[in-house]
């Protein structure tokens, strides 16, 4: 308790994505019993959050059953913490971008279970979850990458505001090293980046952006199940949720030179205009 909850990272008030309602959540103005799911990376996980904290997270590496997989993970949590179903009072859930199988999985499993217990869902970026993740130090700016086919990545740059809360400075994009190494190299400022980056691409992007940069732990650079929990929360705690069926996954398009390039590539293929 006592932790200072910050703005929504998505902007100030008002701000809300199209298919987002604001309502009275239950329990606002207190810390809800968050069931938090992540599906957008090959490590998925759930966790439970509470007034206490942390109550508990499992986290597996998903294959083809990983519906069932999360079904069965979330009862033995509920299990292993002594809870049931019935004591959680919202459900947050990753939009990606990441693993588009995974994430679409991931969400139906989450609208399933808030439609069977009336319980409010929220939508959580999963860069948003793991810019939070990212430790502290001397970098002004947090940058997290997730794969993307091709040799991309998902990212976005962010600014801590306070332990609990980050805000995003850059939009959400899909971009190759270079292009990446080109952002950071506007920004000309200290960087702390976390993401599954190979040594080789790590001196690539250290080489070509030329700006300092941090280097976060293996075990931080995935978005995680917990986190997606505490930004809900957060999200639930302003009275905020997500209509059940308007929300979507996060499409993060290529830059527009590479959807171009994309169109023209299509055009030679398969002969659409």
């Amino acid at each position: 308790g006592g932790r200072k909850r910050s703005p929504h990272a998505g902007g100030g008030k008002g701000a809300r994505t199209r298919g987002e309602e604001r309502e009275p959540a239950r329990g606002r103005g207190r810390k809800v019993t968050i069931l938090g799911m992540e599906t957008s990376t090959p490590l998925a996980s759930v966790a439970v959050l509470s007034a206490q904290g942390l109550l508990g997270e499992v986290s597996f590496r998903c294959h083809q059953t990983l519906a069932q997989r999360l079904i069965l993970c979330l009862q033995q949590l509920l299990a292993e913490i002594g809870l049931t179903v019935a004591d959680l009072e919202g459900i947050a859930v990753s939009r990606g971008p990441g693993s588009f199988t995974s994430v679409r999985v991931g969400m139906a499993t989450a609208k399933g279970l808030a439609q069977a217990l009336s319980l409010p869902l929220v939508g959580v970026s999963a860069l948003d979850a793991l810019a939070m993740g990212l430790p502290d130090g001397e970098a002004i700016l947090l940058c997290p990458l997730l794969k993307a086919p091709k040799r991309h990545f998902y990212t976005a740059l962010y600014q801590r505001e306070a332990p609990d809360a980050v805000r995003r400075v850059a939009p959400y994009a899909l971009l190759s090293l270079e292009e990446l190494a080109l952002r950071l190299m506007e920004r000309e400022q200290p960087v702390l980046v976390g993401g599954p980056l190979t040594e080789e691409e790590r001196i690539q992007l250290q080489e070509h952006s030329g700006v300092a940069i941090h280097w976060a732990p293996t075990s931080l650079s995935l978005p995680r199940a917990a986190l997606v929990a505490e930004l809900g929360r957060q999200r639930l705690m302003k009275g905020e949720r997500d209509e059940l069926f308007r929300l979507l996954p996060l499409y993060v398009k290529p830059s527009e030179p590479e959807e171009k390039l994309g169109r023209l590539f299509t055009r030679v293929e398969t002969g659409i205009e």
